[in-house]
């Protein structure tokens, strides 16, 4: 019987030894006689590794750590004479006689006051050898009522005064607090009494075309000074109104015969004062085509008008 498994034992003799498959060799070089074999040379261990690379990276790495070190050190010296010089309350200690001389030029606030010694030395140099401290003071006070005297301007007639400026609002008040007898126009031209009791009516209209005035009258009832405003096209949002009250001054308009108190006390009347008379007040000036001669003095604009008889028919006043 045929045995067909291979992996059994065969039930008569011993079990056949495999053969092994011979390797055809890819290129046969023919030869008489075969060719020894040469030795086979033993496989070199691997070499061990070199510790000069480690040694190397080692060194290295220190290097770069002095380095940092090294630079650390120098950032830290420079910086020391800076925090040094700070003081505990964060003000320098070299607060010496240089900064004391800057601040005895400083105006003196509630927020740097000096210390009790400096004001002592602030004092004596303020005062000097002969009092020129007190002097000075007096020169400021001067020099404050020189600017707060030009915020308005004075005119004298009928036996009072008032102060006009750039508001209109505010000049209307002054003279109606100085006693002036005055009349306002309407949008419809209709005059009416302004005293302190209708300022708030003649207030609340709006201005006509732009422009506003009321007059000074004499006990006749007839103009003496008008005094102009217009609408203030500089204000803007809610303060822009075409109302008297958001009108600002123009000018001021004197043509009567009763004397005028012009600002610096000078006098003048229409049909009395003569060119000659204005000339020797403010000097001689260039007249227009028109006989209009106009001065620039103190802030002011004055335009005299003379007419055929080279007197004065009309002052125009204005702020410059």
């Amino acid at each position: 019987m045929e045995n067909t498994n291979e992996n059994e034992t065969p039930l008569f003799g011993n079990n056949p030894e495999p053969v092994e498959p011979v390797a055809t060799p890819i290129f046969a070089t023919p030869s008489a006689e075969p060719t020894p074999t040469a030795p086979v040379a033993p496989i070199a261990s691997a070499p061990k590794k070199s510790k000069t690379g480690l040694i190397i990276g080692i060194i290295i790495a220190s290097i770069a750590l002095i380095s940092a070190v090294v630079i650390l050190v120098i950032v830290l010296v420079n910086r020391t004479p800076d925090s040094s010089e700070q003081g505990t309350d964060g003000t320098s200690k070299n607060e010496g006689e240089p900064l004391k001389e800057k601040t005895t030029y400083k105006p003196k606030t509630t927020d740097d006051e000096p210390k009790d010694d400096e004001k002592d030395d602030d004092d004596d140099e303020d005062k000097g050898e002969d009092g020129e401290g007190d002097e000075k003071e007096a020169d400021n006070e001067t020099s404050n009522n020189n600017v707060e005297s030009q915020t308005g301007f004075a005119l004298s007639v009928l036996d009072k005064s008032f102060e006009f400026n750039k508001s209109y609002v505010g000049t209307i008040k002054n003279a109606l607090d100085a006693g002036y007898t005055m009349k306002y126009s309407d949008v419809n031209y209709q005059q009416h009494d302004l005293t302190k009791e209708t300022l708030g009516t003649y207030l609340a209209i709006e201005t006509k075309y732009g422009s506003t005035d009321a007059s000074i009258v004499d006990a006749n009832g007839d103009d003496v000074i008008e005094i102009y405003g217009s609408k203030d096209y500089s204000l803007k949002g809610a303060d822009a109104s075409n109302k008297v009250s958001a009108a600002k001054f123009e000018k001021i308009y004197y043509h009567s015969t009763l004397p005028l108190t012009l600002p610096g006390g000078h006098k003048v009347s229409c049909y009395n004062t003569t060119k000659q008379d204005v000339v020797k007040i403010y000097g001689e000036a260039k007249e227009s085509s028109a006989g209009i001669v106009h001065y620039h003095k103190d802030g002011l604009d004055l335009a005299f008008h003379f007419d055929s008889q080279n007197t004065v028919s009309a002052i125009f006043i204005r702020i410059d």
